[in-house]
C-alpha cells in the first residue's frame, strides 16, 4: 500500500513536467517546470534551465490544468486565466495576478507585485527591472507596490535620483484623481500638499468615491484627505462626512487597510461634521451615540480629555460644545505625516462634538451625567455580598454606582448585589443595600 502511494505522488510530479523543445525543431531554449508535493508541506515549483540549473519557489497552484514555459517564465493555468512564475536571479517568483494571456504579460508589469510579495528577492526584482527597462521600470515597480508599508520600499524610493523620484511622486499623486487606481494613496496624501490649488478641489469627490461605502478603500488615507478638506472647504467636508457615516463603514476593502480598520476615516468624518455643523444626526447617533455615559464624553477642567486608561473618580462633567471646539480645531490642523501611523482613536469624543453640532443633546444625557456626579453616602463596610441578609446596608464599588446612576433614569437601581437610591432633589446617591439578584 505504501509503495502504491509513492508511485501515485511521483506520477503527479511527472505529469506536469514539460520538455524544453520538440526534438529536431529549432526554438529558443525553454525552461522546464515541475511541481513537487512534499508530504505536509506547500507545493513547490521547480524551474530547470537548459544548462541544468534549478530554481525553486512556492507554486501558484499545486495541481494546475496546464503549465507552459518560455526562456524565463512558467505559466500555470488556473481558474480565470494564468499565473506567471518568473525566473529571477536563480529564484522562482510567482506573481499574484491572474492574467488572460500570459505571453503578453511582461516582467515590468509584474515587478511591483513581485517586489511586494517576495521579501527576500526585492533587490533582485528591482535590479532586473532596471536592467530591462531602466529607471522608468523601477519607478513603475515602486508605484505598483506603493501600498507596501515597509522600510524596503522607503529605502528603494530614497535611492532614486531626483528625476525618477519626481516621476514616482507624480504617479502616486494620480491616486488622488477620481476614477484612478488607489494604489499608493496613503503615501500620496503624506507627500502631496493637499491644500494646493490643483489638489484641494478634488478631495471631496475622491473621498466620496472611495469612502462612502461599507468597505471603504484605504480608510487611513481617506481620513487624512477629509481632515484636509475640512480645513479649506468646511461645508463640502461636512456633506461628504455625512455620506461616509450614512454608509456605515465596517471594514476596509480587502488589502487596503491596517490594524486601525475604518477608525481613521470615521474619526475624520466626525471631526468634519463637528467643524461644519453638517446635519446628519441619525448617522452620528448610530456611530457614536450608543453609549450616553461613555468615559470619553467627560472633560477634565479646561476641557482636557481623559487618557484611554486614566483613573477617574467619575466626577468629571459632560463635555460642553465649547470645551470641545479647540480640540476639534487642533485635530483638523494636524499634518498628514502625524496621521499616517498610530493606533489611538477618539471616536466617542469626536462623536460627542459632532452631536453637539446637531443641536442640543437629548435631555436624558445631561441628566444622566449630572446624576453620576451627585454626592454619595454609603457605609465603608461590609462589602455587598451573598453572606449578608437582604436589605443589609453595605458598601459597593463607587465607580460602579456612579456609572449606573448615569445609565438609569429611575430609582432605585440594582447592579449585581447592590441596590441603591438616587434622589434628584437632594442630588444624592444613598441607601446602598445588599439585594439578591
Amino acid at each position: 500500500m505504501a509503495r502504491s502511494h509513492r508511485f501515485a505522488r511521483s506520477w503527479l510530479v511527472l505529469a506536469v513536467a514539460l520538455a524544453p523543445a520538440v526534438a529536431g525543431c529549432k526554438a529558443d531554449p525553454k525552461l522546464t517546470a515541475r511541481v513537487e508535493l512534499a508530504d505536509g508541506g506547500p507545493a513547490i515549483v521547480v524551474l530547470r534551465s537548459p544548462d541544468g540549473k534549478e530554481a525553486r519557489g512556492p507554486a501558484p497552484d499545486p495541481k494546475p490544468a496546464a503549465i507552459e514555459t518560455d526562456a524565463t517564465r512558467a505559466a500555470f493555468k488556473v481558474e480565470g486565466g494564468w499565473r506567471v512564475v518568473h525566473l529571477v536571479s536563480g529564484k522562482a517568483l510567482a506573481s499574484k495576478d491572474v492574467v488572460p494571456d500570459w505571453r503578453a504579460r511582461t516582467f515590468e508589469a509584474d515587478a511591483g507585485n513581485l517586489f511586494a510579495i517576495h521579501e527576500s528577492a526585492r533587490a533582485d526584482v528591482l535590479a532586473r527591472a532596471r536592467a530591462e527597462g531602466g529607471d522608468d521600470a523601477v519607478v513603475r515597480a515602486l508605484a505598483d507596490s506603493a501600498d507596501l508599508r515597509d522600510k524596503a520600499w522607503d529605502d528603494a524610493q530614497a535611492a532614486l535620483a531626483a528625476g525618477p523620484k519626481q516621476k514616482l511622486a507624480d504617479r502616486l499623486k494620480k491616486s488622488l484623481d477620481v476614477g484612478g487606481s488607489p494604489t499608493g494613496l496613503l503615501r500620496a496624501v503624506v507627500a502631496t500638499d493637499l491644500q494646493a490649488p490643483d489638489v484641494a478641489p478634488k478631495l471631496g469627490a475622491r473621498v466620496s468615491e472611495l469612502g462612502a461605502k461599507k468597505a471603504p478603500t484605504s480608510p487611513r488615507a481617506l481620513g487624512i484627505m477629509l481632515r484636509a478638506l475640512a480645513r479649506s472647504r468646511r461645508e463640502e467636508a461636512g456633506a461628504v462626512a455625512c455620506k461616509v457615516l450614512e454608509a456605515s463603514p465596517a471594514e476596509p476593502a480587502a488589502g487596503t487597510g491596517d490594524a486601525a480598520g475604518v477608525r481613521p476615516l470615521v474619526d475624520a468624518a466626525l471631526l468634519a461634521i463637528a467643524a461644519s455643523g453638517a446635519s446628519c444626526k441619525d448617522a452620528v447617533m448610530k456611530t457614536a451615540g450608543q453609549d450616553r455615559c461613555a468615559i470619553l464624553f467627560r472633560c477634565k477642567p479646561g476641557g482636557a480629555r481623559l487618557a484611554q486608561n486614566e483613573a477617574s473618580d467619575q466626577k468629571e462633567p459632560l463635555c460642553t460644545k465649547e470645551m470641545l471646539q479647540a480640540e476639534v480645531a487642533t485635530e483638523l490642523a494636524r499634518p498628514p505625516s502625524s496621521l499616517a501611523t498610530g493606533e489611538e482613536y477618539w471616536t466617542e469624543r469626536y462623536g460627542l462634538a459632532a452631536l453637539w453640532a446637531q443641536g442640543p443633546l437629548p435631555p436624558e444625557w445631561a441628566r444622566g451625567h449630572e446624576r453620576r456626579r451627585y454626592d454619595l453616602t454609603q457605609p465603608a463596610s461590609p462589602e455587598c455580598g451573598m453572606d449578608l441578609k437582604p436589605g443589609t446596608a453595605c458598601h459597593c464599588d463607587e465607580v460602579t454606582l456612579r456609572d449606573q446612576a448615569c445609565r438609569n433614569d429611575s430609582s432605585p437601581v440594582q447592579v449585581g448585589f447592590c441596590k441603591f437610591e438616587i434622589d434628584d432633589k437632594k442630588r444624592l446617591i444613598s441607601n446602598v443595600i445588599y439585594y439578591p439578584m
